[in-house]
């Protein structure tokens, strides 16, 4: 059985919906839901058919697990994009937000799913990358990718570098070390974080990184032989 995402936030109730089906199940049956997300990705959920709804639909109970808790994630992001998106149209998201008032992008760069976030992280607008990288939806590997982005703004990266959570992991901390837009200030508190071997490499670099914080990195070396 399938059924449009947006076919179920009208429907879906205490765990449950009602969905099409080429082939009336019997009731009590067990069987698979086929949600279709934005993006043409697709998530499977198994559920109990709990009545027949006449014309090619029933009534199910989603089984309680991490894929109803995966698809309650999608609906919630989902209805808040509606509001402003139209993910199922002609008109594919980046035309969409390009017709946006700033105001409309700014909400969108927070509230937003990820095809949104990787338009709104490349906007010429800087004030939008900031609610980007706060957005509550925003995963670990976007992370990744958006601390490596020249053009994203230095408030943002300066934010993003203050945030134990994520300069934990290897990549983001040497995207932003790397990142030319990362103010140099913040670049350089990074490299306290570092090994002293990888210290050493990055006062070697020639033109990897920029000039301040390959001095700052020479400092470093040069204070800790001393000690």
């Amino acid at each position: 059985m399938r059924q449009p995402l947006t076919a179920l936030v009208d429907s879906m109730a205490a765990g449950g919906a009602l969905v099409p089906a080429r082939e009336m199940p019997a009731i009590f049956a067990e069987v698979d839901v086929v949600i279709h997300l934005p993006g043409d990705a697709q998530l499977t959920v198994p559920a109990r058919v709990v009545n027949h709804a006449g014309e090619g639909g029933v009534y199910v109970q989603f089984t309680p697990g991490r894929s109803l808790t995966m698809l309650e994630r999608a609906l919630q992001e989902a209805t808040r994009e509606w509001g402003l998106l139209d993910l199922f149209g002609d008109v594919n998201v980046a035309e969409q937000i390009r017709d946006m008032t700033l105001r409309e992008k700014i909400e969108h760069a927070y509230i937003g799913g990820r095809e949104a976030r990787e338009v709104l992280a490349r906007d010429m607008e800087k004030r939008l990358h900031i609610e980007v990288l706060k957005n509550p939806g925003i995963t670990d590997e976007e992370i990744g990718e958006y601390s490596a982005i020249a053009t994203l703004s230095p408030g943002a990266l300066k934010w993003l570098a203050r945030q134990a959570r994520h300069i934990r992991r290897r990549n983001v901390l040497m995207n932003l070390l790397m990142n030319p837009g990362t103010p140099a200030d913040s670049a350089i508190s990074l490299l306290k974080r570092l090994p002293r071997p990888e210290i050493a490499r990055i006062a070697k670099t020639s033109g990897r990184v920029r000039e301040a914080v390959s001095r700052a990195a020479q400092r470093m070396i040069e204070e800790g032989s001393r000690r």
